[in-house]
């Protein structure tokens, strides 16, 4: 379990890659209602989120003063994926980032 106090740290994302982030929403639960992962793109580029079938919110956050804390003031985006196995692709600049996925249902 990852939470906003406690990232997982999926590395460096380089352009000219295929940068997807799939989080199987099987994984939350009632003890697990989030998780929160940190990443760094090397160059601008796109990058996919999606939820692998499950009714989740997806935050997306910039860090913006470079603390390594995801924090309210630099979240860019919000998406209810709903029950599909919806998918955004966003261009982004190059940076480091939080990407939240979270029980859209509680």
């Amino acid at each position: 379990m990852s939470t906003t106090d406690n990232p997982k740290y999926l590395g460096v994302l380089r352009k000219g890659l295929e940068n997807r982030i799939t989080i199987p929403g099987s994984k939350l639960g009632e003890n697990n209602l989030q998780d929160v992962y940190e990443f760094e793109l090397s160059d601008s580029g796109n990058l996919s989120l999606s939820t692998g079938g499950f009714d989740l919110i997806v935050r997306l956050g910039q860090d913006t003063n470079n603390n390594g804390i995801y924090e309210a003031d630099e979240i860019i985006g919000e998406v209810n994926l709903g029950n599909s196995k919806d998918e955004i692709t966003i261009e982004l600049p190059k940076g480091n980032y939080f990407v939240e996925f979270r029980d859209a249902s509680r």
